[in-house]
Order: C-alpha cells, then structure tokens, then sequence
C-alpha cells in the first residue's frame, strides 16, 4: 500500500544538507524526487512527500511522481 502523508513524512531527515533527505542507509535508492502518497486533499488531489526538500505538496494525479510503499494495514 501506499503510506499517507505523515508516515512518509516520518521517515525524513531534515538536518541532511544534500542529497535525499533522508537516511541512505536504511532508505537506498531513494531519489530527490516527490513520492505519492495516499492521502487524499479537497478537490481529489493526492498528497506527495518531496525528499529534495522534505515538503508536503497536494498534486493532482496527472503529475509523475515515484512511490515508496510500506506492508501492513
């Protein structure tokens, strides 16, 4: 599944000063990149966690971003 907002959120790391911001180590091949989640704003926009930045931004579903998903319920 794909994990919401703030469980992506979660896994950030905002003392990085380059790269992903996030820990490499247990988070390879992650990418500067925005990552869907599955949170869900008005207007039918999904989330997206950007780990360039560590921001939180609501596109809509035309925009390609990677995704990271989590087991579990």
């Amino acid at each position: 599944r794909l994990p919401n907002t703030n469980e992506l959120i979660s896994i950030a790391d905002f003392e990085k000063i380059t790269g992903p911001k996030i820990n490499l180590t247990f988070f390879q091949g992650t990418l500067s990149n925005a990552y869907w989640t599955s949170t869900t704003f008005p207007g039918g926009n999904k989330g997206s966690v950007d780990f360039s930045s560590a921001f939180i931004a609501s596109f809509n579903l035309i925009s390609t971003y990677s995704m990271r998903c989590v087991s579990g319920p």
